[in-house]
């Protein structure tokens, strides 16, 4: 019974911090905006701080790993639910300990809130896509397997799911107040071949090279549904620009 109370009263900061980063990465993928907020809480302000000061084996280079993807998601999730606004982001970014965050990691953060500052959605776009991202902050898209645990590969995987999850967020927001800015400057959108306006729009979109064609075609239909785009009668690619209302 005693060595059980003992177990109980154990303190947070002596629990691996994995169980609550796997909690951040689900909430992200269950849109569960609610727990997602509580976990951020506890994780920046309480576990990570404990568990890293009183804890040195939690220092290796796996476990500093998901500690480094569990920030990035929680830093770009401030960005979406203050949108535009970046108070409360600032606040938690320099909150946290110089050597929790890489040079090149915080060089893209502020290279990213400084372009969604500004309005720069093709900047944007270049700093979102896939595999530049991936390689500024030292990502892997494809986690290597080989002598790893199947909770750890789970681990892993989540995180980057998550963390795709929250960039692509992030996009629909600055998306749409690109798409504002372009309703209330046009009327009518050519979108052939032979006009470069399709590359044009996908830039002032933030749709990256790789992804943009089936991204910028399921954004089209999305548009048309919400009547924000009308076909001009009689042609294929001449587009009515509906009015910001």
């Amino acid at each position: 019974m005693a060595s059980s109370s003992k177990n109980l009263e154990r303190p947070i900061a002596q629990k691996r911090p994995t169980v609550y980063e796997r909690s951040l990465y689900l909430s992200i993928l269950f849109a569960s905006q609610k727990h997602t907020t509580a976990i951020i809480l506890a994780l920046l302000d309480d576990i990570y701080p404990k568990v890293y000061l009183t804890s040195p084996k939690l220092k290796s280079t796996n476990h500093s790993h998901h500690r480094h993807i569990s920030l990035l998601i929680s830093l770009i999730n401030h960005l979406i639910t203050q949108y535009p606004s970046q108070i409360l982001y600032r606040q938690h970014y320099v909150s946290l300990p110089k050597d929790w965050i890489s040079l090149a990691t915080r060089k893209w953060l502020d290279s990213l809130t400084c372009s969604l500052r500004s309005g720069n959605y093709y900047k944007i776009g270049f700093l979102t896509n896939e595999r530049y991202m991936m390689s500024a902050l030292q990502l892997s898209m494809h986690t290597d397997t080989s002598g790893t645990s199947v909770p750890t590969q789970l681990h892993d995987n989540l995180s980057i799911r998550a963390f795709k999850l929250v960039i692509d967020s992030l996009l629909t927001k600055t998306r749409a107040s690109a798409w504002r800015i372009v309703r209330s400057a046009y009327r009518e959108l050519w979108l052939e071949e032979s006009y470069n306006t399709r590359r044009w729009l996908c830039d002032s979109l933030a749709m990256d090279s790789p992804r943009s064609s089936e991204s910028f075609e399921k954004w089209l239909a999305g548009a048309e549904n919400l009547n924000e785009l009308r076909r001009k009668e009689g042609t294929q690619d001449k587009w009515i620009v509906m009015r910001v209302r």
